[in-house]
């Protein structure tokens, strides 16, 4: 199977895609492609955000966070912002997908053996480059909307593309919340589909199997990273 027929196969046959994907241990076109679309994004996103109103915006979803800071420290994490924003956006886009695939291809290689059903590291990093590919495409699809924007904040531009729950929220919804709804988005629920149908051939069980364990880790993660930490943040 070529590599176009790869990409063809991940979104008209997921399983045969994922499935020869793993057997290939193909990991870098998709991860190329997923990389080319961040960076590109980054590149528009980039001259179009206001750092200091994005580090102001986290201020005051943390307000005892935002009392604990002096003048000083507030005008120095200002200027850092201002200063760094942009090298850390590019960052982001040059290296978050790498990572990000990284880290799922380790959650799951760990939730698949706590399960009992080990698996190679290998094919499962193979079906979480591949299978994270619908992230790609939202930051491509984000593009035309972040084109018209003027100086706003990076949480601004995160949602440009309604395409979760927050959207769905009131202006001052609690940060919790709001967290919690961003993750029920489309792009991020398509990808979770396309890693239990990957992970199911890895292990070599049934897409029911596969399902459980990929949806019990993605609520963990969840819970974890975008309730509980903004939580605890909130509160120092």
């Amino acid at each position: 199977m070529s590599t176009a027929h790869l990409f063809a196969d991940i979104v008209l046959a997921p399983e045969r895609g994922l499935a020869a994907a793993a057997e290939r241990r193909s990991l870098l076109p998709a991860l190329l492609a997923a990389t080319a679309a961040a960076l590109l994004a980054a590149a528009v996103l980039a001259p179009r955000v206001d750092y200091q109103r994005t580090v102001e915006e986290q201020l005051e979803q943390h307000p005892e966070a935002a009392a604990q800071m002096s003048p000083h420290d507030r005008e120095v994490a200002l200027a850092q912002a201002q200063k760094l924003g942009g090298v850390s956006t590019y960052a982001q886009g040059a290296l978050g997908p790498v990572l990000r695939t990284l880290a799922i291809a380790f959650c799951l290689f760990v939730a698949f053996r706590v399960a009992n059903r080990p698996v190679p590291f290998a094919p499962t990093f193979s079906v979480a480059a591949w299978a994270t590919l619908p992230l790609a495409l939202k930051d491509l699809l984000s593009i035309p909307a972040v084109w018209r924007m003027q100086a706003v904040s990076v949480q601004e531009a995160e949602r440009a593309l309604p395409s979760s729950l927050a959207a769905l929220l009131p202006e001052g919804a609690r940060p919790q919340l709001a967290a919690a709804a961003s993750a029920v988005e489309l792009f991020a629920l398509w990808s979770l589909v396309l890693v239990a149908l990957g992970m199911a051939h890895v292990a070599q069980v049934d897409r029911r199997r596969s399902f459980t364990i990929v949806a019990v880790l993605w609520v963990s993660f969840v819970l974890l990273q975008r309730v509980a930490a903004p939580g605890l943040a909130g509160g120092r």
